[in-house]
């Protein structure tokens, strides 16, 4: 089990000033899906709380889809709280709507909060997907919950091998600065693309190995990978600390 911070933290947002629009509002939603246009068109929390008024008011206050968009509006906002009690109101949260919640306590340094919902996610019986354990390492403040989520997804089969899952993991030890760990998961995997490469050359540069790191980026040419501007920006750090400037 993952390890839980019972620290409680407090998130208060900014939220951003009405605009001069019409209110978009002056309509009551109907039960058909054209009305998810209504929260593109709120700007400000007065506006969301509206929407969220009228969903209450409909069959729609229980439909994972129109919540999780409510939810993510709010998250965007920057009103996790509200985001949070809109949440709760959810008697069958869908994967989306974990998701969501989790990525945003991970993104507002309220990682032991999103560790938490993990929990009661899989408690629920609620299936992750490729995108729920990235945002869980984001979520986690230290190595030892970074390796519990690495576990997780070793013993989950369908994403022991994806690569997004995997490439989130390396990216995760080399920002703890374990480049040993996440070059022994790089090598084990089936496959890579740019970021997987670029991500571990970055932290053989973070840590000043800088000849691993150039060893790294001529293997990554000789596999025909195409570089991007981090992978350059990376590479061009390494040699300049090196002295050498011919790659």
């Amino acid at each position: 089990m993952l390890a839980i911070s019972a620290a409680n933290s407090h998130f208060i947002a900014h939220l951003p000033a009405p605009s001069n629009d019409p209110n978009p509002l002056e309509k009551p939603i109907s039960n058909k899906p054209n009305h998810l246009q209504i929260l593109k068109k709120c700007t400000h929390l007065t506006q969301f709380k509206q929407v969220h008024a009228q969903f209450i008011k409909t069959p729609l206050h229980q439909s994972n889809t129109y919540l999780s968009k409510l939810i993510q509006a709010l998250v965007d906002s920057g009103d996790l709280p509200y985001a949070r009690q809109v949440f709760d109101q959810v008697t069958q949260p869908s994967t989306f709507a974990f998701n969501t919640m989790i990525r945003c306590y991970g993104t507002n340094n309220l990682g032991h909060d999103g560790i938490d919902l993990y929990i009661r996610m899989r408690h629920q019986g609620v299936d992750a997907d490729n995108f729920t354990y990235p945002f869980l390492l984001k979520a986690c403040s230290g190595l030892k919950q970074g390796k519990g989520v690495h576990s997780l997804v070793v013993k989950d089969k369908r994403f022991s091998s994806e690569i997004h899952s995997l490439t989130s993991l390396t990216t995760f030890y080399c920002s703890f600065g374990d480049v040993g760990s996440a070059r022994l998961l790089f090598d084990s995997m089936p496959e890579r693309n740019v970021v997987t490469w670029t991500g571990i050359i970055k932290g053989y540069v973070k840590q000043k190995r800088y000849k691993e790191g150039i060893e790294l980026f001529n293997q990554m040419k000789n596999y025909g990978v195409e570089i991007n501007e981090l992978t350059l920006v990376c590479i061009l750090s390494a040699c300049a600390n090196l002295g050498a400037l011919e790659i």
